[in-house]
């Protein structure tokens, strides 16, 4: 797998976010992994994990 680094324009935070969209995408490009199984970005960076116990 490529990763590509991003460009200077974008904050730290959204480089963060845009590595886990990445690695969201290629996983569910892989059919082992089922939607239900996967988190969201929103609950990866939300204050309460509960949410994100799967």
């Amino acid at each position: 797998m490529d990763i590509e680094t991003p460009g200077p324009n974008i904050s730290n935070a959204n480089a963060g976010k845009l590595a886990v969209y990445r690695f969201i995408t290629s996983c569910r490009s892989d059919p082992q992994f089922l939607d239900d199984d996967m988190f969201t970005i929103s609950e990866l960076y939300q204050d309460n994990t509960n949410g994100f116990v799967k």
